[in-house]
């Protein structure tokens, strides 16, 4: 008995020419992925002069860092942030009331890249402000 020689037809090459094309996106998505996330490291700590109530604007993604204290006063901070150059929308808040020792308070919350943030605090106490960025 004599097998046939098997030939491709032009609807297997279409569907071969296909597969490899999937492979290649796939391939390409996946080197272009590796590399967003590769590029989505923290950057140095930025511990420029910020202030309590001022706005600032974010030039990157990042975390702002904020931490108080010690207080014999009670310590209530907020932070806040959005696309507004006076940012409203509360996003993290602390509260510390003085009940005898001194107290800290400690605060962290994201900001978007080109997005406003500033932090408030009610007492006058020392603070540290610091901006962590993303990239």
């Amino acid at each position: 008995m004599t097998i046939p020689a098997i030939t491709e037809t032009d609807a297997s090459k279409k569907v071969r020419q296909v597969l490899q094309n999937v492979d290649k996106t796939v391939t390409d998505n996946k080197t272009e992925t590796d590399a967003s996330i590769a590029a989505k490291k923290f950057g140095a700590w930025d511990h420029t002069t910020y202030s309590a109530g001022n706005n600032y604007q974010a030039a990157t993604d990042g975390f702002v860092v904020f931490n108080c204290g010690p207080s014999s006063s009670t310590v209530d901070i907020a932070g806040f942030t959005d696309n507004t150059t006076t940012p409203a929308k509360q996003v993290a808040g602390a509260y510390a009331s003085h009940s005898g020792a001194p107290k800290e308070a400690t605060l962290t919350f994201p900001v978007k890249k080109d997005d406003y943030w500033k932090v408030e605090i009610t007492t006058g106490v020392t603070i540290n402000l610091g901006w962590m960025p993303i990239g």
